[in-house]
């Protein structure tokens, strides 16, 4: 039997800013989220063109920050097609009781937005003990724990794997590390040490695929 091509990182953003208002992280929306509004209707649409049976929604912190609702309300529709990952205020005292909240609305991986469009540079709180009631709660509840990073918050990412062994951890866009100097791509070598934590995965996008097409470097 052929293998089956999953969607693990589309966004879903609809017109219908009454019912699901825009609060993008960083206070400025996305131009992609503006520009390209796409429904989870139309990402079925899609899915179903291009023989993709299931899709992973990632929140789209850049326009609606730590609202989920549009996420959630796509996974009750189509349970069958669709899981989602959300995103909390890792720093806030309630996020272990939002981090229930969402499971409950059938959410099933969490996110953390440290670096992006919106937020340029990389957020130094990554490690700060307001976040450990986060992590636990998400090693209690055995969900994966996706970072959008950059590879100068690795120390404080490998700090949070030495606590938190049990966590599954999922590198977004591989990190987006330098790769224009082609093998043995030595400016990646922060990335590569990661290797030695059996609970790191790495998340492979178009972003880097992009990317990997850039200087001496292959997506190969």
């Amino acid at each position: 039997m052929p293998a089956k091509t999953l969607d693990i990182h589309p966004h879903i953003i609809t017109t219908d800013t009454a019912k699901y208002p825009r609060d993008p992280l960083g206070g400025t929306q996305s131009t992609w989220s503006r520009d390209r509004p796409t429904t989870y209707a139309q990402l079925i649409a899609a899915m179903d063109e291009a023989d993709v049976p299931k899709a992973a929604i990632v929140q789209a912190s850049t326009c609606y920050g730590f609202d989920n609702s549009y996420v959630a309300d796509a996974v009750a529709a189509h349970p069958e097609r669709f899981t989602g990952v959300f995103s909390v205020d890792v720093l806030a005292p309630d996020a272990p009781e939002k981090i229930k909240y969402w499971v409950s609305r059938g959410l099933t991986g969490l996110r953390q937005f440290t670096t992006g469009s919106t937020m340029p540079g990389q957020a130094t709180w990554l490690d700060d003990p307001k976040t450990f009631p986060a992590w636990k709660c998400c090693a209690d509840l055995g969900i994966p724990m996706c970072m959008q990073m950059q590879q100068s918050a690795i120390p404080q990412l490998r700090n949070l794997l030495e606590h938190f062994p049990t966590v599954t951890v999922i590198i977004d866009h591989l990190m987006r590390p330098p790769v224009e100097e082609g093998p043995p791509y030595p400016s990646a070598a922060p990335l590569l040490t990661l290797s030695k934590y059996p609970n790191v995965y790495l998340k492979l996008t178009s972003v880097i695929v992009r990317e990997a097409s850039k200087g001496k470097a292959t997506p190969e």
